[in-house]
């Protein structure tokens, strides 16, 4: 059986267990703020709720999600605004949940290229998740060139369309950038394969203190 986002459904949970849910993926949430900000908290607001809202049902697959559930997920928007310490959240949460969601930034995943001339991780049929795609390096292995993030995105698209298995992705790039980065094909085949979803707001990175 191909594997599910969720481990078990929502659609007849009470609102009681919703919210313990809920509460659950706002600790996720909080530690991953704290690691860097000790004694800080994640804030949801006017920008950043309904991205949450639909990202926590359609990790579920519960159609209350705004979201395609058929569909993978790649949220857009500028430094700071929260992008990769939500999804950081969802990978705990998720993981508390039986789950086993793979997550790592396009640069890192480049670098594992280069350095082992592997990335067979990525294209497993399991839910992966790649940050700031867009952002890394072509790399070379040996001499072989290859644009890495470019290869694995066409792979899943490939194993979404067979398998029905979704990507999630963030990323600082609009549209045209992506093209420049990954050309019209890739670009095309992201149209498809994923939401776009915006996190709109300013950065919410806090200034290091003066010492």
């Amino acid at each position: 059986m191909a594997p599910q986002k969720r481990q078990r459904t929502t659609q007849e949970l009470e609102l009681h267990e919703v919210n313990r849910l809920k509460w659950e993926w706002k600790a996720c949430a909080d530690a991953q703020i704290t690691r860097t900000r000790p004694g800080g908290s994640f804030t949801l607001d006017a920008d950043n709720r309904p991205v949450a809202e639909g990202l926590f049902w359609w990790f579920f697959d519960d159609p209350r999600s705004r979201y395609d559930l058929r569909r993978g997920i790649l949220i857009k928007g500028g430094t700071g605004t929260g992008k990769t310490t939500m999804v950081n959240a969802f990978r705990d949460f998720h993981l508390r949940h039986g789950g086993n969601l793979l997550f790592e930034s396009a640069a890192t995943i480049a670098l594992e290229y280069a350095r082992t001339g592997q990335v067979d991780r990525w294209l497993a049929p399991r839910l992966v998740a790649i940050d700031e795609i867009g952002c890394e390096k072509v790399m070379r292995h040996y001499g072989n060139e290859l644009n890495v993030i470019a290869y694995v995105l066409h792979e899943r698209y490939a194993l979404w369309q067979r398998r029905g298995i979704p990507t999630l992705a963030t990323t600082n790039l609009d549209s045209d950038e992506m093209e420049q980065a990954y050309g019209p094909i890739i670009r095309d085949r992201m149209r498809e394969m994923f939401t776009h979803v915006v996190l709109d707001g300013p950065s919410r990175r806090q200034p290091a203190p003066t010492v």
